[in-house]
């Protein structure tokens, strides 16, 4: 009806205007705020309310939904992204405390043989050193020793990226 009336008082126009009449239901920012700030309403529908009632045409308000939208579009890929890597090293930790386990479980290397036998000036009889061959390492200072290395190796093999 209002388009009708304005075709008939500007005759002279092409008549393709269409007139559509847009009210502020909330005319007040304040109440709009009180609103957002609540939860009650989203941004997806504060923003326009709010451009509206600050007089904004509506294909400013289209634009900005749309840029609003994007930015919560972008927002949302930058979450899942940090939850995919968040997982991922997640992955890899205990990859690696797993082959750090292996590792640890895996039998200790024996100590080599002492030289059996020849008389090349070895300790006394009796002195508690046979042919004066130095005692082996501990099995577990050598198992340790061999873990940390293990370890580390283990979790580059496991990601590329860590080199």
């Amino acid at each position: 009806m209002l388009t009708a009336a304005y075709n008939a008082i500007y005759s002279g126009e092409n008549g393709k205007d269409e007139l559509i009449l847009l009210t502020a239901p909330l005319s007040a920012t304040m109440e709009v705020q009180a609103l957002y700030d609540s939860g009650i309403i989203d941004w997806a529908t504060a923003l326009p309310v709010a451009m509206h009632s600050l007089g904004a045409s509506s294909s400013d308000i289209a634009e900005a939904v749309y840029r609003r939208q994007k930015q919560e579009d972008d927002k949302e890929k930058r979450a899942d992204e940090d939850r995919a890597t968040q997982k991922r090293a997640e992955n890899l930790e205990f990859r690696g405390k797993e082959i750090d386990l292996k590792h640890a479980s895996a039998p200790a290397p024996k100590p080599a043989a002492a030289p059996s036998g020849g008389s090349s000036g070895g300790a006394k009889p009796g002195s508690g050193s046979p042919g004066g061959a130095k005692p082996a390492a501990p099995a577990a200072a050598q198992a340790k020793s061999t873990n940390v290395g293990a370890g580390v190796s283990g979790l580059a093999q496991l990601d590329p990226n860590l080199r």
